[in-house]
């Protein structure tokens, strides 16, 4: 997901019209844990200081102290059917990121689950748009079908 922000406006341009408001904290929170997650060496993914210390800058530059994502899939996605409610939801405080903190100390599991979802319910989306097929034709998976019967 990162990458394909950083290199593909026509997909960034997409997700910033899907995302609306919450593009900003989407994808900073995206590059944060790509940096953590590429870069790490412990089973409990500790932090180092060049994973967040130039975004952390940055933000502290824009004045940004808090990114909170808080992505309710029905205000966003109108055909989304299911949980009013249903949300990704991450408070991520830029002074809380210090080097050999956990990211579990920071971000729950569960949320990176959600945000995960997110970006595949998203990039699901987008291929829609791109390719211009009716959001009422059902998506099949990119998967290939398996081919061993569980028993």
């Amino acid at each position: 997901m990162r990458e394909m922000i950083e290199h593909h406006a026509s997909s960034r341009n997409i997700l910033q019209d899907l995302l609306k408001d919450q593009y900003i904290p989407f994808e900073q929170i995206i590059r944060f844990l790509r940096n953590v997650l590429t870069h790490t060496s412990t089973s409990r993914i500790a932090i180092q200081e060049e994973d967040f210390q130039k975004q952390k800058e940055f933000l502290l530059s824009k004045h940004i102290k808090n990114l909170h994502l808080n992505f309710i899939y029905s205000s966003y996605i109108p055909q989304r059917k299911g949980n009013k409610d249903y949300a990704c939801q991450i408070q991520l405080e830029i002074s809380a990121i210090q080097p050999h903190v956990s990211l579990f100390d920071l971000i729950s599991l569960h949320q990176m689950y959600l945000l995960t979802e997110l970006c595949y319910n998203v990039s699901l989306l987008m291929t829609q748009r791109i390719k211009k097929v009716p959001s009422s034709k059902k998506q099949k998976s990119p998967l290939p079908p398996t081919t061993k019967k569980c028993k």
